[in-house]
């Protein structure tokens, strides 16, 4: 078999663009354990792939007032 290289320098921006396992798995053709080996190598925490379970919505509507010189000095 033969011995996979990697680039350190590109695996570590690839982690810190914050690629998931499963991408850096198929870029780099390794198996969980591999990926994980070379991210502990590195020093490097993967991010977890993690879905929201919720949506907030913006429906809050800024009040916008009109100040007019008459107003500020009533």
């Amino acid at each position: 078999m033969e011995t996979k290289q990697i680039s350190a320098t590109e695996f570590t921006k690839d982690v810190n663009a914050g690629m998931t396992r499963k991408e850096l798995m198929t870029k780099y053709s390794l198996t969980i354990a591999n990926t994980n080996a070379v991210a502990k190598q590195l020093k490097l925490e993967i991010k977890r792939d993690t879905k929201p379970k919720f949506m907030l919505i913006d429906d809050i509507t800024p009040v916008v007032t009109q100040l007019t010189m008459e107003s500020l000095n009533a």
